[in-house]
């Protein structure tokens, strides 16, 4: 019979035993047979029995009580080592096993296929498979598997511990059969929030401008043209343009991927909630949640990405480029020493949140004074004899008071909140900047909130870092 599983158990050899120097416990978790003894015991022929009764009085299990015991008792007195020897434990149940996602093709794949005959990434060709058709298989969840179950030192069960459960939701135009997921329908998956759909796929035979009209489509959009002048592109899903986007506005919700590059006129807007590639970007405004591949150049634009940017062949020449998790690119700058500012390391989305909270913040300062003016105003010696109870001057301070303790209260719990989001900032950002061939002056390089302009030409391979609170160019590449 097992003992009770709610009860530390502490053995003290009692004073007419033959060792009452000697204490043998059970830990808290019942997983381990520990023995004290101060001094240490002569007679070890006599001890190791009279412990071994000892077990036996408090019903650990009889596997336990062996040879072993012995073993350990003489070698820890050869040692010296004795307080909170481990004399016997049971079995430890075994790691559970997590449940996890299994996906029937690389539909979400990073990376570029290989060209085998020069053995450069195709910049053109991701390595994923997007597409599936009706019926497909998608994904299959599979369960948590328990651990193993153990056994305490008195052979009580012990249960293992529960795996964590995947979670996967079927989505628009996709079916759940048990723990297998199917597309309903030809067309694009997507996988966002946990959630896995196949997109409507709206083919554009040609390309999007005055004939076409402006695009607004719940699904992925594939253009085998051009997106021409002062056109909108708006999609929930993918956007695939075989040639290229021209002074026109495109927002994606999943990756938009262009053959050829992206031409503005600095006013218009592509916003894209994956990845973006496109073989360039000039004068043009982008911003991407996840990473931009630029086969050629990035020229006079402002680009922001809240995963990396890598032009590894080409070069970003003017404007401002911003990546939270930092850069791969040939060339900075150029010899017409144009100006070039790349920040790496920061999150722009959470510090478009602060310049909000700042703005109100200082809106909230401005009331604070003019509400403080008012106050003293009235609070004045000629103002007060005329202000009795309950007329409407007096009404006016107890107004003017309250929205002055509204207004202070309002700025603590802003002033918290953008701290918090600055932390945030520090915390979520990887300030990397890796530039290959070579950095010209006039270059502005930013890790965090440091920032480097480059006087002289440097020779890539080259990466910035932090050291002392400075940037600096150091030979090689990033570890």
């Amino acid at each position: 019979m097992g003992r009770d599983e709610n009860h530390d158990i502490d053995l003290d050899g009692a004073p007419d035993t033959p060792f009452p120097e000697a204490r043998v416990s059970v830990s808290r978790d019942r997983m381990t047979v520990l023995l004290d003894a101060e001094p240490i015991p002569h007679d070890l022929d006599a001890f190791i029995p009279w412990v071994l009764a000892q077990l036996a009085q408090q019903q650990i299990r009889p596997d336990l009580r062996d040879d072993r015991i012995g073993e350990r008792i003489r070698a820890a007195a050869s040692e010296d080592a004795w307080r909170g020897l481990v004399l016997a434990e049971g079995k430890r149940p075994g790691e559970p096993v997590d449940g996890y996602i299994e996906w029937a093709g690389d539909f979400f794949k990073s990376g570029f296929v290989l060209d085998e005959e020069t053995g450069a990434l195709n910049y053109r060709k991701p390595a994923a498979e997007r597409n599936v058709q009706t019926d497909q298989l998608l994904a299959t969840v599979h369960p948590p598997q328990p651990g193993e179950e153990g056994a305490d030192v008195y052979g009580n069960p012990v249960s293992g511990k529960k795996g964590r459960a995947a979670y996967l939701r079927a989505g628009r135009n996709v079916r759940q059969e048990e723990n297998a997921y199917f597309a309903a329908r030809d067309g694009r998956i997507q996988f966002d929030l946990k959630t896995v759909s196949v997109d409507e796929v709206l083919v554009i035979r040609g390309n999007v401008g005055l004939k076409s009209g402006d695009i607004d489509h719940l699904g992925t959009v594939l253009v085998e043209g051009d997106i021409g002048p002062n056109s909108v592109v708006r999609a929930t899903g993918d956007v695939e343009v075989s040639g290229i986007v021209e002074r026109a506005d495109v927002e994606a919700g999943g990756n938009l991927v262009i053959r050829g590059g992206i031409m503005g006129s600095g006013k218009d807007k592509i916003l894209v909630e994956g990845r973006i590639q496109a073989r360039y970007i000039i004068d043009s405004r982008v911003e991407a949640g996840l990473d931009i591949v630029v086969e050629r150049e990035i020229v006079q634009s402002f680009v922001r990405s809240m995963g990396s940017i890598c032009v590894p062949r080409g070069r970003i020449v003017g404007g401002e480029t911003v990546a939270r998790a930092g850069f791969l690119v040939g060339q900075v700058g150029s010899e017409a020493l144009v100006p070039t500012v790349l920040i790496a390391g920061r999150d722009f989305r959470l510090d478009d949140k602060l310049r909000v909270l700042h703005r109100e913040i200082n809106a909230l300062f401005i009331q604070q004074s003019q509400l403080e003016l008012k106050l003293k105003y009235l609070s004045t010696p000629r103002r007060l004899p005329m202000i009795r109870p309950g007329s409407p001057g007096n009404e006016d301070m107890a107004q003017l008071k309250q929205q002055l303790d509204d207004a202070v209260r309002r700025i603590q719990v802003l002033t918290a909140e953008a701290e918090d989001l600055k932390l945030q900032s520090q915390c979520n950002t990887r300030a990397r900047l890796e530039i290959l061939k070579v950095v010209y002056p006039e270059s502005y390089l930013r890790l965090a909130e440091e920032e480097l302009h480059v006087r002289e030409q440097f020779p890539g391979p080259v990466h910035a870092h932090l050291a002392g609170g400075k940037v600096h160019l150091r030979k090689g590449n990033e570890d």
